[in-house]
């Protein structure tokens, strides 16, 4: 039997035509939130440490802003100072937005072409990024009799380093600002990360200092600061063109690497070395943390990430807890200002990637 649709008033059938469009406007919507019901595993390159518990924190917040509140996973897949986590990503993740990267720049491998790091930023979807301060710091047993203050780091004797990659900013970090000092040292590469190598060899004397995040100063070493045991040096800001120290209003327990120095040598620090670790700086207090999806990842889900990314910065509750454990906000990045940073890597000065060729391999050993 052929139906035929009753004939309307003319009033009434634009309201009705209009409910109509609503109606599967948003069953269409419903019906196609890409991250409904899914698993979003976010891969972290090294073990338990500052990096992953920060993964995990942000992760946590970052599900409930995402439409259709998926399931937000923390995978640590560790190597190559991040790089092996990295590379899976731009290598072997399948492009659906549902494999992720955190984790930090590796800006001196890709300055100079290592052959270890094979995934090409600018290929790359910038999601966003967080902001970071890095903090050297000590065991108080390398100067004789111990240290008293800060400046006794001069007359260390036998003095270690640590890190975990030749050419990684835990390595580069810890040892750039000793050369620039006049400090002599031993550098111990090769541990598994922060957390569950470096710090553990800190403890047992192995070795003697580390380069670490505000947080991890903060919360993880803070019990042997506190007792003495180990001494806070410095933090890491960059400086501008004018000369101007960009100091972190959150930091107060501790003086700028800059004006360790004049309080050293009576000047700021100058020279090819510093001209190399203060681009470093640069690049990793704008984007110590980058959050990065796979190649071909569709246009649908990176826009959700990057929108849903930026409402978890805005969390109120998360900016809360940031600031009662740690006594600093998250300093979210957008994806804008993420791939600017990021692009400002294809045109490095020469003189920067030629110090940065001398810095790596010098004076480094393996655990």
């Amino acid at each position: 039997m052929t139906r035929t649709r009753p004939r309307l008033v003319s009033a009434i059938t634009p309201w009705i035509c209009a409910c109509w469009a609503v109606s599967a406007s948003l069953s269409t919507a419903n019906a196609t939130v890409y991250y409904e019901g899914k698993d979003v595993t976010v891969l972290v390159g090294f073990q338990a440490g500052g990096t992953v518990r920060d993964a995990q924190t942000f992760a946590s917040t970052w599900g409930k802003h995402v439409k259709g509140l998926p399931n937000f996973v923390v995978k640590t897949m560790p190597g190559g100072g991040g790089t092996t986590a990295l590379n899976f990503l731009y290598e072997r993740a399948r492009p659906d937005g549902l494999t992720l990267f955190m984790g930090s720049l590796s800006p001196a491998s890709w300055a100079l072409g290592e052959q270890q790091l094979r995934a090409r930023y600018e290929d790359l979807e910038v999601i966003g990024g967080i902001t970071e301060v890095r903090v050297n710091y000590v065991r108080t047993d390398v100067v004789p009799g111990g240290m008293r203050e800060p400046v006794d780091i001069m007359r260390a004797k036998n003095l270690k380093t640590s890190g975990v990659v030749p050419s990684s900013i835990l390595d580069l970090l810890v040892r750039m600002p000793l050369d620039i000092l006049g400090i002599d040292y031993r550098h111990v590469s090769g541990f598994p990360g922060g957390g569950t190598g470096i710090y553990a060899a800190l403890k047992r004397g192995e070795v003697h200092m580390h380069d670490v995040s505000i947080r991890g100063y903060r919360t993880r070493a803070a019990e042997a600061v506190q007792s003495g045991e180990m001494m806070g040096l410095f933090y890491l800001a960059y400086v501008d063109d004018n000369g101007n120290i960009q100091k972190n209003p959150y930091v107060d327990e501790l003086v700028t690497f800059s004006e360790f120095h004049q309080q050293i040598h009576g000047r700021m620090p100058s020279g090819p070395r510093w001209e190399a670790l203060n681009w470093l700086v640069g690049l990793v207090s704008r984007l110590g943390l980058v959050v990065f999806a796979p190649p071909g990842t569709p246009a649908e889900a990176v826009a959700e990430l990057r929108e849903s990314y930026l409402r978890a910065c805005d969390d109120p509750e998360l900016q809360r807890a940031s600031l009662a454990r740690f006594g600093i906000p998250y300093g979210c990045v957008d994806f804008e200002t993420s791939r600017a940073i990021i692009d400002s890597l294809v045109n490095v000065d020469p003189a920067i990637v030629e110090e940065l060729r001398l810095a790596v391999p010098a004076g480094v050993s393996f655990y």
